[in-house]
């Protein structure tokens, strides 16, 4: 009696699994935290290495952690959304970009977005974009996982893909309250997002459509057009601009995520990306995959 409330016929029932990994997460990130308790503290201007080393510390803590449920339900790590074609980020990563500059044109023409002047030039505009790319793509890795990885898989195999999709995606949201400045329409926005992404893995099975346009987004924000992200500012970026007039339309100092312009982004992305993903899917199909042999 006692087992059937723990076990099922798939394994540990998805519930366990679920705090089974919120736990191990808890435990590992406060490990982290104990060796060095500056990650807990975000500055208001974020440097490029504080941020690299940082997300680089949660994406361990967060593949730990799916390492270690996936060894007791005895599959690979890779078995939750990290299996796909390398060109699935790239694609991503442009299709992320564009969607984002759209937003950016969208506001430059309503006059709500103001570009003052170009701070980078040469190999400082080079070397700043590469170590940033790096750091987003590291930080969309990290989210993806979290939210549409291990947790995602195992809740849709107890209440289906959709409604654990949802749930997930407000989580993904609210995760975003402690962000500085952050108001209810960027959180709003956020959890479209997780919706967004969400939807990419359903179509293509795997993380990395998300991933490339989550990675490409926050680059384009923070370090191509020098917006806020969620309320912060990084150091290092190539272009420098500032928000005016109605905070509702040029998000204040969220930035353009606090925009409701965003809203018709992400409405026109859901519409179009199901057909980029299929189509893209179809040509790629015989190209090599990113999980090793």
């Amino acid at each position: 009696m006692l087992r059937q409330i723990f076990v099922g016929s798939a394994g540990l029932r998805a519930g366990w699994s679920v705090l089974s990994f919120i736990a191990l997460l808890a435990l590992f990130g406060c490990a982290a935290v104990w060796v060095s308790p500056d990650l807990k503290n975000t500055p208001g201007i974020v440097s490029p290495a504080f941020a690299l080393v940082r997300e680089s510390v949660l994406l361990a803590v967060i593949l730990l952690a799916t390492a270690v449920m996936a060894r007791i339900e005895g599959r690979s790590v890779w078995s939750y959304g990290l299996r796909g074609p390398a060109t699935h980020v790239l694609y991503g990563s442009a299709w992320g970009f564009f969607f984002l500059s759209l937003l950016i044109a969208l506001m430059t023409a309503l006059h709500v977005l103001v570009f003052d002047k170009r701070l980078l030039y040469g190999g400082q505009a080079l070397e700043s974009g590469v170590v940033w790319a790096l750091t987003f793509f590291v930080v969309a890795i990290s989210e993806e996982t979290l939210f549409r990885g291990y947790v995602l898989a195992t809740l849709a195999r107890g209440i289906g893909f959709w409604p654990a999709a949802i749930i997930l995606a407000v989580g993904f949201g609210a995760a975003h309250l402690r962000n500085h400045s952050e108001d209810f329409l960027g959180v709003a926005v956020v959890a479209l997002g997780g919706v967004l992404f969400s939807l990419f893995l359903r179509l293509s099975t795997s993380l990395w459509w998300g991933i490339g346009f989550h990675g490409a987004w926050d680059w384009g924000q923070s370090f191509f057009y020098g917006t806020n992200d969620s309320g912060y500012a990084i150091q290092g970026h190539l272009l420098q601009s500032h928000p005016v007039g109605d905070v509702r339309l040029s998000g204040g100092n969220v930035g353009p995520e606090g925009s409701a312009l965003v809203l018709v982004v992400f409405c026109l992305a859901l519409m179009v990306m199901p057909v980029v993903i299929k189509k893209s899917i179809r040509q790629s199909q015989s190209l090599p995959a990113i999980e090793p042999a």
